[in-house]
């Protein structure tokens, strides 16, 4: 194949619109921290589902939208609103985010606000583990509610 050929071939392969990719990575850094969250609820969503063996498309008839709408949550790029927060959270029976200084519950499943005395307590669960050789790993999760949650599972 001649030079001029291969020119003409490459040019009809490379796409004459610009492809946006800097300022899609403006966008990425000016909204990092609610993108952050919003991942991290995605996440969550994500969990739950698998957990109980929800679809999207259950999920989205619970809440009366569309299947497409639940896809863009799940993509952690939408900035969901409190009420569609509170929405999810309702149609899945699990809280996605806590207010901190909201009221303290213990029953299983709500959050605990954790004060030093938990945290001992916690401390103490943990080692008795270890000492019992049985196998304890710490993992983020929203039953706790603190600025470092905690929750052990075997």
């Amino acid at each position: 194949m001649r030079d001029i050929e291969k020119i003409i071939r490459v040019n009809g392969l490379v796409g004459h619109e610009a492809s946006g990719w800097k300022a899609k990575a403006e966008f990425r850094k000016a909204n990092r921290n609610w993108l952050q969250r919003s991942a991290a609820i995605s996440l969550k969503i994500l969990s739950e589902l698998q957990a109980k063996e929800i679809t999207q498309a259950e999920l989205a008839r619970r809440m009366g939208i569309t299947p497409q709408q639940i896809t863009k949550f799940v993509k952690g790029q939408e900035n969901l609103t409190l009420e569609t927060i509170s929405k999810i959270e309702t149609a899945l029976g699990v809280d996605l985010i806590t207010v901190l200084g909201s009221q303290n519950k213990d029953e299983k499943g709500s959050h605990i606000l954790i004060d030093n005395a938990n945290i001992s307590e916690m401390i103490e669960v943990v080692m008795d583990d270890i000492a019992d050789n049985n196998i304890v790993r710490p993992l983020f999760n929203s039953n706790y509610s603190t600025e470092s949650t905690l929750k052990y599972y075997e």
